[in-house]
């Protein structure tokens, strides 16, 4: 295991918590350590309501974790006699089902054990409504679906499962189940009946959002060329560079996630969007190439947008993990006919145009801050700014300021300049302009 004070995506525990609060009348015991405990207090801040059932934490003594480390109690838990000892115990005094929740939770991260967790609850039921008779394997009458992996608190997971329905509503096609958010584990046995799909192709409709003209118009236009970079979860990094370069014409200098799980399913559906993929859990690694490439926008996680204000570059979040502030009252979903323009305004406002860079410039804005020279890549050249060069930079409009800086300091390490002087960035400028 390795020790992070970053982590893109928790801890095993909080992925099975989020499946087991998403269901309704179940109840989640774990047994953890002092300071896991915190998940209640996470969904209700996030979700911003109280309409679930808490999660109970019976904590670990110091001690004890200390003595079962020693004996090695990894070791010992992996064969599982002893909690499943403790289940058969419960199951036998209680009324309820008790699950005994099948994940390793020293191997695998937080988005593994939800979907683990969800297949064993299944199963689960499916399981004990075959053995009783109740299996339905009915075909439904009219056209239906069934919404699979709804959870909390995932990112925009609320708004996208009701864009969603309405999705699904308008050409006529039910809602068989919706799991596990808000779902009873009794109806879990009419996941299995057969959905009707020939109706929906006959009756599906054709809509065309906002983002279809908006992709043509002229201020959608000023976009194309433009540099940015993506980083997040597997599904939301592929699906934000498929729409940066085919729908917006953005340049994707490189795409990456931090779910090493899913490297192979990533890397098959950004191939040939990008110039570079990066598959990694660290954040570092991550800033550094962001600040070698520059790009005029950064679409991440919240940790890219602390990158991005570090470097001066905009940063639309796409992704969780996220902050409070992307669990937003309105409806923002990103599924769906409002989906479509709430990514086309999110891409849109995350880039400084040309002309409100030099607006901002004209009127006050930008050049009354100090010039960003502090990113990752001149801290590992050290390659500095004198004072003198630093005014000059000031004055140059904000439009272009960015890639004057970059190519200066490439020229500087390329002829080994450790302090950036005017006479240097005038040597740049007539190397530029022969």
């Amino acid at each position: 295991m390795k020790l992070a004070y970053w982590m893109y995506a928790g801890p095993a525990h909080i992925g099975t918590l989020r499946i087991a609060s998403s269901f309704r009348n179940v109840h989640a015991i774990m047994h953890a350590p002092l300071g896991d405990d915190h998940f209640n207090v996470m969904r209700s801040m996030l979700e911003r309501e109280r309409d679930f059932t808490p999660i109970t934490t019976s904590v670990v003594d110091r001690h004890v974790l200390a003595r079962g480390s020693r004996e090695k109690v990894v070791n010992n838990i992996s064969q599982k006699e002893d909690l499943q000892n403790f289940v058969d115990r419960a199951s036998s005094y209680s009324e309820s089902d008790v699950i005994l929740a099948d994940v390793n939770h020293y191997r695998i991260n937080e988005l593994q054990a939800a979907d683990k967790t969800l297949e064993q609850i299944v199963q689960y039921y499916l399981d004990k409504a075959r053995k009783e008779g109740f299996l339905n394997r009915s075909l439904t009458d009219a056209p239906s679906a069934n919404i699979i992996g709804i959870s909390t608190p995932g990112f925009q997971n609320q708004h996208d499962c009701r864009e969603l329905k309405c999705l699904l509503s308008e050409p006529g096609i039910s809602i068989n189940q919706i799991i596990p958010e808000g779902e009873f584990l009794k109806n879990l046995k009419d996941l299995s009946k057969k959905v009707n799909y020939d109706l929906y192709v006959e009756n599906q409709i054709k809509f065309v959002s906002q983002a279809t003209w908006f992709s043509k118009s002229i201020d959608c236009q000023n976009l194309a060329g433009k540099e940015a970079t993506v980083s997040g979860d597997a599904t939301h990094a592929a699906a934000i560079t498929k729409i940066l370069v085919r729908e917006m014409g953005i340049h994707v200098s490189c795409s990456g996630t931090y779910c090493k799980h899913d490297a192979d399913w990533f890397n098959e559906h950004v191939q040939g969007l990008c110039d570079e993929t990066i598959i990694t859990e660290d954040h570092t690694e991550i800033g550094d190439t962001i600040a070698q490439i520059e790009p005029s926008a950064i679409f991440g996680t919240q940790m890219e947008r602390h990158i991005g204000k570090r470097l001066d570059i905009p940063c639309g979040v796409i992704s969780s993990p996220v902050h409070i502030q992307n669990f937003p009252l309105g409806y923002r979903p990103f599924l769906g006919y409002e989906g479509t323009n709430q990514i086309s305004d999110l891409i849109y406002n995350s880039f400084n145009l040309g002309m409100e860079d030099h607006l901002l410039d004209v009127f006050g804005g930008h050049d009354t801050k100090e010039v960003n020279i502090k990113s990752v890549s001149i801290e590992k050249n050290n390659i500095h700014w004198s004072y003198d060069a630093e005014s000059e930079l000031k004055k140059i409009p904000g439009f272009v300021k960015g890639k004057i800086k970059k190519n200066t300091e490439v020229f500087a390490k390329q002829n080994n300049i450790s302090t950036i002087r005017v006479d240097v960035m005038y040597a740049v400028k007539e190397k530029l302009s022969s």
